[in-house]
């Protein structure tokens, strides 16, 4: 099969029609912005998922916010200031991308002034730096909002870790505080963590004799970077996509048992979920009570 086609994007623009139904969708997060006339200015109605993912990511941005005296000191919605959306072209990233853009008005105060989407090109896959930086770039201008992509340095030149994703975690983490610091000025950077990245984590850090040391998975903040999906399940993800008809590419090597990631989603999780249904669901209220101690 042609690489190309292979690494042609998942477009679910058929996908089935918007509910006409307005019951439960006009709360607070999707409540009109008055102008500065005093009038409403009118906005895309979201789907049924599109409203229950935006007011579970306002909830949880306020839970936050109002648990931790820390976040409360430097997370106020809206957010003011330019802000970067990692953006690899994946599921994750471009439901994030497009449920902020298009429906967080109550957490970013103009998206269309504010919103960059920043794509990363790891050098792992010739695709990453071509289909997928174009269908990055395509999405950020159907939303009216920037566009920048970086080229981290190739592994075979630069190794920072042996684990190639600990690597390119490293790696990303200098370029935000590079441009956190730099001309494109960011404050904040959102990136796409959701459920599933929290139960990895803890797994992951439980066989590397580490969960003792953080044992609440994945900040919602840290530093200047926000996770909105971190209390949102990867269904509901494609749900999202589904509904909302946002492409998205599927990435191999998220499925590549030759990393650990990977091993878990593909061999171990599906034979733990085999024998322990909903050991996920156990996961994240461990999490939860970690959390509140």
């Amino acid at each position: 099969m042609p690489t190309a086609v292979f690494f042609t994007a998942i477009f679910r623009l058929e996908a089935s029609k918007k509910s006409s139904n307005s019951e439960g969708v006009d709360s607070d997060a999707l409540a009109p912005t008055p102008t500065s006339a005093g009038e409403s200015r009118a906005y895309p109605k979201p789907s049924d998922i599109g409203g229950t993912l935006i007011r579970r990511v306002m909830a949880t941005l306020k839970a936050q916010i109002a648990q931790n005296k820390s976040v409360a000191a430097k997370v106020k919605l809206p957010l003011q200031g330019k802000i970067a959306i990692a953006t690899s072209g994946g599921v994750d990233s471009m439901v994030l991308a497009h449920l902020i853009c298009t429906y967080g008005r109550k957490i970013v105060a103009d998206p269309k002034k504010q919103i960059t989407l920043l794509h990363f090109d790891h050098q792992w896959r010739i695709e990453s730096s071509t289909h997928e930086k174009r269908a990055v770039e395509a999405a950020a201008q159907r939303m009216g909002v920037g566009f920048l992509s970086v080229r981290l340095e190739s592994p075979k030149a630069v190794l920072k870790s042996e684990n190639l994703e600990e690597d390119a975690r490293i790696k990303r983490q200098e370029q935000y505080n590079r441009l956190r610091k730099g001309r494109a000025g960011f404050k904040w950077v959102l990136t796409a963590h959701q459920e599933d990245d929290v139960v990895e984590t803890l797994v992951w850090r439980f066989f590397r004799g580490e969960l003792f040391r953080q044992s609440d998975g994945i900040y919602f903040f840290h530093d200047h970077r926000l996770r909105p999906l971190l209390q949102v399940r990867k269904e509901e993800i494609y749900a999202y996509a589904r509904a909302e008809g946002v492409p998205y590419f599927e990435d191999p090597t998220n499925r590549s048992t030759d990393q650990m990631r990977g091993y878990f989603r593909e061999e171990l999780f599906p034979q733990l979920e085999a024998r322990f249904p909903g050991f996920k669901a156990s996961i994240m209220q461990y999490v939860k009570i970690q959390r509140k101690s």
